[in-house]
């Protein structure tokens, strides 16, 4: 009896700890969505290096963004082409009023 009360206590413990596991990797999956101001600069140092392709009309702009997400992430910041997409239009915004 005490071993099968071990092996359910055990087997509920190893479940608490895949749940546990699957939380935790799916928390570090979550896409940031704060920018602060080295976030910024870097977002705009990086449009500014592709203003011409962004400025031609034949070229589709998520796909820059795409890579400028990407080029993001190499510096550690986890932002989504949407989510810098939106950025540049938000600066683009406040810099119009």
């Amino acid at each position: 009896m005490a071993d099968t009360y071990n092996n359910v206590s055990f087997q509920n413990e190893n479940e608490d700890y895949e749940q546990n596991n699957e939380i935790a990797s799916s928390l570090n999956n979550i896409k940031c969505n704060v920018w602060d101001r080295a976030q910024t600069l870097l977002l705009l140092e990086r449009c500014t290096n592709k203003k011409k392709d962004l400025d031609n009309p034949r070229n589709k702009k998520f796909a820059i963004y795409k890579e400028i997400a990407q080029e993001m992430q190499i510096f550690g910041y986890n932002f989504t082409y949407e989510q810098c997409m939106n950025r540049m239009k938000t600066l683009l915004r406040n810099i119009n009023k």
